[in-house]
């Protein structure tokens, strides 16, 4: 029923890449018009037509990119390659998959939190739902041996009941893939680059 959408996101928001199990779930949970993942979470995930939320500060209008006039947009919009974003918050931060080129291919794509300040980071666990539960949970490292004992029934039967297996019971089992590189790096490098170019430094 969903086949010719989920092929469109995937062109559209991954770059041809197969949608990951839990994303589909997801997905199609938000299509069919259920709503619980974001009335849990405050995240929704982009339809299709809407503009990448890496572009939006050089947008003309509510469909088509513009070209960037600022630093930042700039270094955005490179950065929009290697993060394909696929959800944002109801606050304006946004998440994707990390896929730069230099990253191996054969573990899943990091998720990485762009907040509306600009900083881009890396997500624990090896999935987006694990991901955003992990990001859901986090708390001070004074306070993580106390609040990071076990999730939520709540959420681990919201989960369940979406039928994405919970990928752990608490943030300290959850897996950290390695990665080769900080997008923060990145896009430092990136920004700096674009200061130079423009005789900014």
């Amino acid at each position: 029923m969903f086949d010719d959408r989920l092929e469109s996101f995937s062109r559209e928001r991954l770059g041809g890449r197969p949608v990951p199990k839990d994303l589909r779930v997801l997905l199609i949970a938000q299509w069919e018009g259920r709503q619980a993942f974001y009335e849990q979470f405050g995240i929704t995930f982009l339809e299709p037509g809407e503009i990448d939320p890496l572009l939006e500060q050089s947008s003309r209008d509510e469909r088509a990119p513009a070209a960037p006039t600022t630093v930042g947009g700039v270094a955005d919009s490179q950065m929009a390659q290697y993060l394909k974003v696929v959800a944002k918050h109801e606050d304006g931060d946004c998440y994707g998959y990390w896929v730069h080129p230099d990253e191996p291919t054969d573990r899943p794509a990091r998720i990485v939190h762009r907040d509306t300040e600009g900083s881009f980071t890396l997500m624990g666990g090896n999935s987006f739902a694990g991901a955003i539960v992990d990001d859901y949970f986090s708390v001070p490292e004074e306070e993580f041996a106390e609040a990071a004992k076990h999730f939520s029934a709540e959420v681990v039967e919201l989960l369940t009941e979406l039928g994405i297996p919970v990928p752990a019971r608490s943030t300290a089992d959850l897996d950290w893939p390695e990665t080769l590189l900080d997008p923060d790096d990145v896009y430092a490098v990136l920004f700096d680059a674009e200061c130079e170019r423009r005789g900014l430094k």
